[in-house]
């Protein structure tokens, strides 16, 4: 197997010598295409390949396990925004101190970070949401992917849209985000 790409291309090549297969996909944007395509193939080529990928899809099946515990500093609500070149996008994220995080983006539905991890002083973890950047991103749909960090009294870092399985034409684009920690812990959920 051999694969490589930038933004503006992507590429793969899939040997299979035993079979006497060759799969090989080039594209001109940065996308996960070729992999789909390729997996397509080796699919309805192979049927060992197809119920061997079908068995690894559904062990690997995100299960929702108990999150990492926060250090104290992380728990309370912060508030701020995304940046991106069209304006500020409001965040809202809400963390316990069992390190559920539950998010509001927008006025978008809330929804949960899923699979939050804290370090000593940094946060990680993929929501979904809408950036409204789809003439950049493509019109697939995408998620969040956070990485933030304490710094100086404030939660910042990046937000990337990342694509979700199946997305044709995509390409991934990060975000600044700035949130501060709300001192009334009264305040009402948006």
């Amino acid at each position: 197997m051999g694969q490589g790409g930038t933004d503006d291309a992507s590429t793969r090549l899939q040997l299979i010598p035993s079979e006497g297969i060759a799969v090989i996909v080039l594209a001109n944007t940065g996308t996960i295409l070729p992999e789909a395509v390729v997996n397509e193939v080796l699919d309805t080529l192979l049927p060992t390949y197809r119920d061997r990928r079908a068995k690894t899809a559904s062990q690997e099946q995100p299960q929702r396990s108990k999150p990492d515990a926060p250090s104290p500093i992380f728990v309370g609500r912060w508030r701020g925004v995304v940046k991106t070149y069209r304006g500020d996008i409001p965040l809202t994220f809400s963390i316990t101190d069992a390190g559920e995080v539950e998010a509001s983006l927008g006025s978008q539905l809330r929804t949960i970070l899923n699979a939050p991890r804290f370090d000593k002083e940094s946060l990680s973890g993929v929501m979904s949401g809408d950036l409204g950047t789809e003439e950049d991103t493509g019109s697939d749909r995408y998620d969040l992917e956070f990485e933030l960090y304490i710094r100086g009294g404030a939660l910042n870092g990046a937000v990337t849209t990342r694509p979700r399985p199946g997305a044709r034409n995509f390409t991934r684009l990060p975000y600044w985000v700035e949130l501060k920690k709300e001192t009334n812990p009264k305040t009402p959920a948006p």
